[in-house]
């Protein structure tokens, strides 16, 4: 109900601004590696794996509460990450529907070979 007001009370300066100045969109999140800042002092890789045990953290909650499994669209996730991160990565979506795009086919079939892939040329499935 609070948040609903809040809504409502700022409802014109949202329009005014072009986006709600309130809610969980707004919120930040901070994640520490060894107890260092990720946002300072992490790598690229670090940022993108902390992001996707996120995003694979929310697939299972709410394959828990749900009991039906989400659809997981992941862009590109493979190639910035190492061996072990992508065997990790590949080991807990096996149960999920998951589409992946991925600029290196290696990479797909070294850690997943029972799945299907649709190659894109000239945006036509080939």
């Amino acid at each position: 109900a609070e948040y609903l007001e809040r809504l409502k009370a700022g409802r014109s300066e949202d329009i005014r601004m072009g986006h709600t100045q309130i809610g969980v969109h707004r919120d930040d999140i901070n994640i520490y590696i060894d107890g260092l800042a990720a946002k300072d002092y992490a790598s690229q890789g670090q940022h993108r794996s902390a992001a996707l045990v996120l995003k694979l953290a929310q697939a299972y909650i709410l394959s828990e509460e749900t009991l039906d499994p989400p659809c997981i669209l992941l862009d590109d996730v493979l190639s910035e990450l190492d061996s072990a991160r992508q065997s990790f990565v590949m080991n807990k979506i096996k149960d999920m529907q998951v589409i992946i795009t991925c600029c290196d086919e290696e990479l797909f079939y070294k850690n997943n070979k029972d799945s299907l892939l649709f190659r894109i040329s000239a945006g036509r499935i080939v």
